[in-house]
């Protein structure tokens, strides 16, 4: 029963109470405008321009496929030449090998870079190095 009193008390002062608390609330803008400034929204690239994310992703995708591209032609080649020198190893096998007094006669020993070579000498057992693998 009690609540039902403040609730007709309420409403009975209800559209004076709300008068009130609008003018206070515009007495309260109007003193305090001036010390909050309205911020404007800064809005990014992709919110401004919706085609700008797209446009991105075409670009991001095409350099990758640019550099794709080009890496594969790099390994092409890188390819090629392996095959060249592979071939310059297998000619050089077939060819005769070279004796001692051949080879130490060359000017430039890389001239006989690949070739077999026959050199006649001794053991010396007590000079021998044994080499481990390295990491």
């Amino acid at each position: 029963m009690v609540n039902v009193l403040f609730a007709f008390e309420h409403e009975d002062h209800g559209p004076a109470q709300a008068q009130q608390d609008e003018d206070e609330c515009n007495r309260y803008k109007i003193s305090h405008e001036s010390d909050y400034r309205v911020k404007t929204l800064k809005l990014s690239l992709f919110e401004r321009h919706p085609w700008a994310l797209k446009a991105l992703v075409w670009v991001a995708c095409a350099l990758t496929m640019a550099t794709t591209f080009s890496l594969g032609a790099w390994q092409w080649s890188r390819a090629e030449q392996k095959w060249a020198l592979q071939a310059q190893i297998e000619q050089a096998g077939m060819l005769s090998p070279l004796t001692q007094e051949a080879y130490l006669s060359l000017k430039d020993p890389l001239e006989a870079l690949h070739r077999r070579v026959v050199l006649k000498g001794h053991w010396l057992a007590k000079d021998t190095l044994y080499l481990d693998n390295r990491p």
